[in-house]
C-alpha cells in the first residue's frame, strides 16, 4: 500500500481526521479538490458573518441620528468595499488557522485534484494510481439549485460563489427563506440592493418559532426587503434590456413578473 489512509476532502472533517491519524503515526494522504478549510472558512461561517458585520455597520451609519450622531449615507457603490473586506477576512482567518502547516507537521501529505476510485483499494489522481488500506470520505455537500426553466438567462448565485462578487448588485432575487436566504437577503439589502425574497412556505424559517419569525419578517421589511411568502419561481425569461424576468406564482393562483439579473438560491443542500 502507498498509504495507510487516504482522506478525500480538506474541510473540517478531513482536517480533523488528517491531524488525528497523522499524529498516530500512520501514512496519510489528504486530497482536496479546490481549497483547504472547507465550507466554514471559504463559503460559510467566515465570509457570511463578515458580510453580515459589514452590512450592520452600513445600517448603523445610516441610523446614527437615532443615537445623537450625524448620520452618513452609504450608497450601493460605496458598499462595494464590503465585498473586498469579506475576502480579506477569509484570507486572514485562513492564515491564522495555518491548516496546511498543521497537517504537514503531523506528517500528512497534501495533494490537490479530482480523484476517482478505480478499485476497492485504489484511486486515480492525475493519472497516478494510489493504493491505501483505508479511505475516509469527507467530501461534504453542495448547494441545491432547483431545475427552474430559463436559468441560463440569470446569474445564479449560491453561498459558494456569492462572495466572489466584485460589486453589490442593484437588484437581487433570493429564493428560499431558510437561514442562508434570510441572512443574505438582509445583508445585501443593507448594502444597497433592492431585494425580493421568495419563499414557498407561508413564512420564512418555517422550522423555527412562528411568533419570532413573524417579528423577524417585520424587521426585514423595515430593511426594505420585499417578502413574498407562499410564492415560487416558475421560470425565468429573457428581458428586453439584456436582463431577465422571473415569473412568480403564488399559492392563491395569482402571478407576477419580476425583473432581475442576479438570483441567489438558498434552497437546501445535496
Amino acid at each position: 500500500m502507498d498509504y495507510d489512509v487516504i482522506i478525500l476532502g480538506g474541510g473540517s472533517a478531513g482536517i480533523v481526521a488528517g491531524v488525528t491519524l497523522g499524529g498516530l503515526g500512520l501514512r496519510v494522504l489528504l486530497i482536496e479538490k479546490e481549497k483547504l478549510g472547507g465550507e466554514c472558512l471559504n463559503t460559510g461561517c467566515v465570509p457570511s458573518k463578515a458580510l453580515i458585520h459589514a452590512a450592520k455597520v452600513a445600517h448603523t451609519m445610516r441610523r446614527a441620528g437615532e443615537f445623537g450622531l450625524k448620520p452618513a449615507s452609504v450608497s450601493r457603490e460605496n458598499a462595494n468595499g464590503a465585498l473586498a473586506y469579506v475576502r480579506e477576512s477569509v484570507r486572514r482567518v485562513g492564515e491564522a488557522d495555518a491548516t496546511e502547516a498543521l497537517l504537514r507537521k503531523q506528517g500528512v501529505e497534501i495533494r490537490f485534484g479530482d480523484a476517482r476510485f478505480v478499485s476497492p483499494d485504489a484511486l486515480e489522481l492525475d493519472g497516478e494510481r494510489l493504493h491505501a488500506g483505508h479511505f475516509v470520505l469527507c467530501t461534504g455537500s453542495r448547494p441545491r439549485i432547483p431545475d427552474v426553466p430559463g436559468l441560463e438567462h440569470v446569474e445564479v448565485l449560491t453561498n459558494q460563489n456569492v462572495f466572489d462578487l466584485e460589486a453589490v448588485p442593484p437588484t437581487l432575487l433570493v429564493v428560499g427563506g431558510g437561514p442562508i436566504g434570510v441572512e443574505m437577503a438582509q445583508a445585501f439589502a443593507r448594502l444597497g440592493s433592492r431585494v425580493t425574497l421568495v419563499q414557498r412556505r407561508d413564512r420564512i424559517l418555517p422550522d423555527d418559532d412562528r411568533e419570532l419569525t413573524r417579528a423577524l419578517e417585520g424587521y426585514l421589511r423595515e430593511d426594505g426587503i420585499d417578502l413574498r411568502p407562499g410564492t415560487e419561481v416558475s421560470r425565468f425569461e429573457a428581458g428586453e434590456d439584456g436582463s431577465a424576468v422571473a415569473v412568480l406564482e403564488s399559492g392563491d393562483g395569482s402571478g407576477s413578473r419580476l425583473p432581475c439579473r442576479h438570483v441567489m438560491f438558498g434552497t437546501g443542500r445535496l
